[in-house]
């Protein structure tokens, strides 16, 4: 048995920010999983506070346009903090 969310504004935010990421990740159709894993983990901590700060400046007074920007910017974030703790939260140095 389901039980009633207290919270259905979050659930939704939750449900935006799945099919985000399911959206990013579809356009790497001919990669694996394994692929965009390690791409992803070459990403320095610096690389990912400026993928996030370029989503959350663009837009600004556009406020659907702005909102958008901030579910790519929770996605990336998402992407950020996966792929340090699969590198066991040891920083990539190129």
């Amino acid at each position: 048995m389901k039980m009633e969310s207290k919270n259905p504004i979050l659930d939704s935010q939750v449900e935006e920010l799945k099919k985000e990421r399911e959206y990013s990740v579809s356009r790497w159709e001919n990669e694996t999983a394994e692929e965009i894993q390690s791409f992803d983990d070459k990403h320095t901590q610096n690389d990912w506070i400026a993928y996030i700060a370029k989503y959350s400046s663009r837009n600004k007074g556009e406020q659907e346009a702005w909102r958008k920007d901030m579910i790519k910017v929770a996605n990336i974030a998402l992407a950020a903090v996966s792929a340090f703790d699969r590198k066991g939260g040891v920083e990539t140095v190129l």
